[in-house]
């Protein structure tokens, strides 16, 4: 897990409504520290930095946003060096 922080301008489509600093989290699920949040924290970003759990804040990239799923996934700009949750199994 991972805490997220976004800045969107203040004249951004959903800044009237969900505002232009965001907070919230998210959760690494792979090998290369990709982060899989809720879309609306994302969406306008210019900037997004993460906050890892040993306290060390890293850039972000908003990567992509999902409008059906309502999720969004960001990559970090450096190394997180932060194990992804390990998936289940559905069997």
């Amino acid at each position: 897990m991972v805490k997220l922080r976004a800045i969107v301008p203040e004249d951004a489509f959903t800044a009237g409504i969900l505002g232009s600093q965001r907070t919230g989290s998210g959760v690494v699920i792979n090998s290369d520290g990709l982060i899989l949040t809720i879309g609306y924290l994302v969406t306008e970003a210019t900037d997004v930095w993460l906050t890892t759990p040993d306290g060390r804040e890293l850039a972000g990239h908003p990567l992509a946003y999902d409008q059906v799923t309502g999720f969004g996934l960001v990559v970090p700009l450096e190394k997180a060096d932060i194990a992804p949750v390990p998936f289940g199994s559905s069997a």
